[in-house]
This record gives structure tokens, sequence and C-alpha cells, in this order.
């Protein structure tokens, strides 16, 4: 079996010409194998085939005919974007010359390319504006070109600027002159496919525009009064007047409308800076450094009228203070001097002059003083008004207790443990402080506390509240019981004898004992009795099987009772007793 080798033919001769013009280059259809070993075949390429038994196309080489479709076989064309296959049946082993099993074709892979590559262009490091239909930059334009194209791949990208010679594309485009430009672009890919032509106009606007200013009004020179106002005007040939700024000293820059009216500026020199921007960045810059606007006093400067408070004050809300408290009005004029301040309790009303502060009246709850401040001139003040609350009720305080207590007697008894609480409510401007002392001593800060001292205690507490309003003091009596109930224990028989056991004396009872226990309190009384007997359970005394009325000791042994007492406040008192009981 001969060694078949396929080779194809492209004869091509089509010259690309797009719109009018400078024209693009001529473009050839062509074959093309990428460097991954693909063969692209411009889809409008005519094709022949042709066969040889060397590896040299040029040696014994003759083109294949077709028996059953001659009219489409010389030449013929690839009917598919992208991969076409050329097949022969049954693959052979090349050295044995046999068929190779499974069955399987022997493929040829080429790759039909007719779709030309897209251009993007991209315009950076400036301002672009669009006026009219007219595309205008700034100096500096940078202007790159891409493609793309999906199969065989971008071979050039070809540019035209101001109707040169096409060129290839090497590197970034900067434009700086200004002027009108046209720039066409196109690209072909590595078989011939030519984009369609693209044209792009523009302008390059580098010049500033023209800027000028005039003082208007009463104006002497350079010298205007304060209803005189300045006039900036600006021109620009090309992408057009964006806006004009202005800065008056160090004031913020404000962008310039219909004038600079001088009636809001007190007096002085003043300098004026001004920009002039068209629509692409370009910035005109004048300056005018030193230049006399106003050269003599105008007085338009409003006073300003303001308040203290002298005493007592808090402010919340609403600002508090109390009838000790006294309202102080002033003012000041940048410019000339203050002739007087009215006031008064409403807005139609304002008919005293101020000459010393004020006193508020006692009355309890809101008050209002509006003032206003005249200049020499007669300038006046925006009105002001100040309302404040007058707060010259105290705090109302009570007491409580939190723990062990028990009232007798019309007497209040507490332990060491009882929490003492200090309360106090202000509706208006709300507690400032709480004090106290014990038995006539030193004032305290604070709410809350306990006595530790047993025996009898007079506190006295008040609160002031934040504009200083005190209350009266208020008085508690009572008597810390730190002291527990006294135990006392009987036996209903006396003691058969002593004995002495382990350097401790013990008395010795007969089987049938019982035993009574009892305590007292100096203050509040006995509340409960518990026992135990020999570590056992804790009863309570006065219970079933006490041992007042039940035989607990029959057993011959020693006994070890323990006794707790407590009073109502909680105080805690214990006793053991030791006895043995025996026959004899």
């Amino acid at each position: 079996m001969k060694h078949l080798t396929f080779s194809f033919l492209l004869i091509l001769s089509f010259n690309v010409l797009l719109l009018s013009g400078q024209a693009p280059l001529n473009h050839s259809f062509k074959m093309h194998k990428s460097s991954d070993g693909k063969l692209y075949i411009n889809k409008q390429q005519p094709l022949y085939l042709f066969v040889g038994n060397t590896p040299n196309p040029s040696e014994n080489m003759h083109r294949l005919e077709s028996q059953k479709t001659p009219q489409y076989a010389n030449p013929f064309y690839l009917d598919t974007e992208g991969i076409n296959t050329i097949r022969t049946p049954s693959q052979v082993d090349t050295v044995t010359k046999k068929v190779v099993y499974p069955l399987a074709d022997i493929i040829f892979d080429v790759y039909a390319d007719g779709i030309a590559p897209t251009t993007k262009v991209a315009w950076n490091g400036v301002k672009r504006h669009v006026n009219k239909g007219t595309v205008y930059y700034n100096q500096g334009l940078k202007i790159n070109l891409s493609a793309t194209d999906h199969m065989s791949g971008v071979e050039n990208i070809y540019m035209s600027l101001n109707k040169q010679p096409y060129t290839v594309y090497n590197d970034t485009l900067l434009l700086d002159d200004e002027g009108d430009y046209q720039l066409k672009t196109y690209a072909v890919d590595h078989v011939g496919n030519v984009e369609e032509e693209k044209t792009y106009e523009f302008t390059i606007d580098a010049t500033a525009p023209i800027a000028n200013w005039s003082l208007e009004g009463n104006v002497h020179g350079k010298v205007a009064s304060g209803n005189s106002k300045i006039i900036i005007t600006a021109k620009d040939s090309r992408s057009g007047l964006k806006q004009i700024r202005y800065q008056i000293n160090d004031l913020p820059v404000r962008i310039y409308k219909d004038g600079i009216h001088l009636s809001a500026l007190p007096t002085g020199e003043y300098q004026l800076k001004y920009w002039a921007e068209d629509n692409v960045g370009n910035i005109f810059e004048g300056t005018d450094v030193g230049t006399s606007v106003i050269a003599f006093v105008v007085d338009k400067t409003l006073p300003t009228a303001s308040y203290s408070v002298l005493g007592d004050q808090f402010l919340n809300e609403v600002l508090y203070v109390s009838a000790r408290s006294k309202i102080e009005l002033s003012a000041r004029d940048t410019v000339s001097a203050i002739h007087n301040i009215i006031y008064g309790k409403s807005q139609q009303h304002m008919d005293e002059i101020y000459d010393r502060p004020i006193q508020l009246e006692a009355e309890q709850g809101l008050q209002t003083v509006w003032f206003q401040a005249f200049d020499i001139v007669k300038n006046r003040s925006v009105i002001e008004q100040l309302t404040v609350f007058m707060d010259n009720e105290p705090p109302l305080s009570r007491i409580e207790y939190e723990g062990p207590q028990f009232f007798t007697r019309d007497t209040l008894f507490i332990s060491s443990e009882t929490s003492i609480l200090l309360k106090s409510e202000d509706a208006d401007s709300g507690v400032e402080q709480i004090e106290y002392r014990i038995n006539g001593g030193a004032y305290q800060n604070g709410d809350s506390f306990k006595l530790p001292n047993g025996g009898f205690h007079s506190i006295g507490f008040m609160a002031s509240d934040k504009v200083n309003n005190r209350e009266a003091e208020k008085h508690s009596e009572l008597i810390v019981d730190n002291e527990a109930p006294v135990i006392y224990v009987n036996f209903s028989i006396k003691a058969l004898r002593e004995e002495v056991i382990e350097g401790e004396k013990i008395n010795v009872y007969p089987p049938y004992v019982k035993m009574y226990i009892g305590a007292t309190d100096r203050y509040c009384g006995t509340q409960e009795i518990f026992y135990t007997i020999d570590g056992g359970v804790k009863h309570k005394y006065g219970g079933v099987n006490s041992p007042f009325d039940s035989e607990l000791f029959k057993k011959e042994k020693m006994y070890v009772v323990n006794v707790e007492a407590t009073d109502k406040l909680g105080n805690l008192s214990t006793k053991t007793m030791k006895f043995r009981v025996a026959n004899k």
C-alpha cells in the first residue's frame, strides 16, 4: 500500500477596498499554519486535493478528480466555519501494512475561517465632551487599538490618521497638538479576512478659555460701594465653556453665576481669583492680587445678640433654672458699636431696655425671654429667644428598708444586715444627689447603706435637684438589734450525780429524763428554736417527738444536744449540752 500525502493549494486573487477616502491596503486570502500545527484556510478560497507517494510535495504529485461530483471537486470549498475533516476509510498499520482493528477512518483536520477580526478603540488619559455631534478631547490623548479574532487570530491592525496611508499599528498613539482629527482603523486575520473599515472623527482642544473681570455699580477705579458687583466674562472657541469659579480671599471657592454681589462682604481689602474651565478641562486662571474692592467703611453687618445664665442651671431637653438664677444679655458688632438691647415676654412686646441681669418670675414652669440688639446705625440683630423652665420645687425623698426588719410598739427594729435605701424623685430638672447623716453627724452622699452598730439610731436625709433646690431634712428612727436570743435548757429531774469524763464535768440522768428548752430575746422576741441529738437531723423544738413530751434519752449512753435559737431579725445563738444517761 502506498503512503498518501494530501496537500491543499490556495489560489486567491481578491483585493479589499472599503469606504471612500484613504483606502485600506490590499490583503489576499491565504492559508495559515499556527504554532500548534493547525491549518487555517480562508473560507472564500478555492481548494484542490493532491496525492503523492513521497513526503516532498513537489515530487510526483497528482491532483485528484471526482467521478461522482466533478462539478464540485476542482475547486471545492469548505462550508463550515471552524473545523472541517477529510477522511479515508480504514486505518492501516504503516509497518505491517495491515488494516487496524477495530476499523476507524483516517482523519485530516482543516479549519475554515470566514469571519473578519473586530477592532476596539480605547481613548485614555483625557476628558471627553460631545457637543452637537463633535467629540472633543483635551491635550495628551492616548489611543490604544486592540483586535480579537476567534479562529486564525489577528495578524495586524492597520490605522490611518488624517488621511495618511495606512500603516501597521504597533503602539499607543499620543496626540498633543490642537486640531481636528480623523482616525481610520481595520484589522486583518492570518487568512486574509479584512475587517470593515471604521472611521472616528474628533477634535483636540488644548486652548483654555479667554476670561476677564470688571466692576459694575458705584465704582471709581477699583473702588466700589457695597451695592456694586463683580462681573466675570469668558468664552471658548472649541469644546465650549463649562463653568467659571472664583475665590475672594480665603473664602471657599464658588461657582460664578450672574455676578458677585459685594453687599454680602464686610468692609476690607480683597483679593479676587477666578478660573474659567472649558468642557475638556482646559483652565484659564486670572488673578488680580491686592485689588482694593472696597476702600471705605460700609456697615451692613448685623449685630449678634446672645445670652448667658448666671447661677443655677441645667441643660437637658430644656434649660432648667431656679429662682436664684438671672439672665444676662450681651451683643457684639464687628464694624461699629452696639446702641442697646431690648427684651420682653413676647416677640410683639419687647419694650424693656436691658441695663442689668434679668430676674425671672418665680412661678414654676416654662418662661421665654425675647431679645434683640441694635447697633449705632440701626442695624438690628435676628430676634433671639431663650426658653427656660423655672424649677423652684425640691425633690421628694423617702426611706425604705430591705432585709430583716420588725416593727412593734411604734418602733422599727432592723439588723446590721438590713439595707437602708434612700429614694428620691424630682419631676423637673431631676435629682442631683441624696445626702444622709447618722445620729446628727456629718452628711454623706449616697442612697444605700447599712448600720453595723447596735442600739438606737436617728437617720437624717434629704435630696437636692440639678438646680440646687434642696428639700428640708427628713428623719427616721430605729433600733439596730444585733443580739441573739439567750437559750435556757432544763431537765425534768435532777441529775443523779456528776462525773468527770475526759476532763469535763458531765451530769448523769436516769433513762426517763425529759429536756425542756427555752429562749428569750431582749428586743424582738424569739422566732424559732431547733435542736439536734448527736449530730442527727435538725428538728424544730415544739414539734412531734420534742424532748419535753417524749422519752428520747432511754438508752444508756453519752448524749450531745445542739440547740439553735433565732429572733425575728434572724440573729442566731447556739448552745451545746452534754450529759449521760444511766440506770445507776
